[in-house]
């Protein structure tokens, strides 16, 4: 497992690139502190930034809302490749539509 080379957000980007992770991926994150394990899933990559949420390993949603995340503290492994995935631009992923949302 690879670390990120850094604690920037710039740092989380750039092992998000280089792995092919996408939007809607689930990964789990291992500290070298013995701590839990914790699970997130991408909700956003854009050009600065990394947005997700924490979730459990079967998707369920853990308490807290999206935040944005650094992935340099934890080892992090793809446990659920994200079923599609929408792009718009160069690196801008989006989520899965809004409820309500009229297209």
């Amino acid at each position: 497992m690879s670390r990120a080379p850094n604690y920037s957000q710039s740092g989380s980007l750039e092992l998000i690139r280089a792995r092919g992770w996408t939007v809607g991926d689930r990964l789990r994150g291992v500290s070298e502190h013995g701590d839990r394990p914790v699970v997130i899933e991408l909700v956003f990559i854009g050009e600065e930034m990394l947005v997700a949420k924490r979730v459990r390993e079967d998707g369920k949603k853990v308490h807290g809302r999206e935040s944005s995340w650094t992935l340099g503290c934890r080892d992090w492994r793809r446990v659920r490749k994200a079923r599609t995935s929408l792009v718009r631009g160069d690196s801008h992923q989006m989520t899965k539509p809004v409820k309500g949302h009229v297209k």
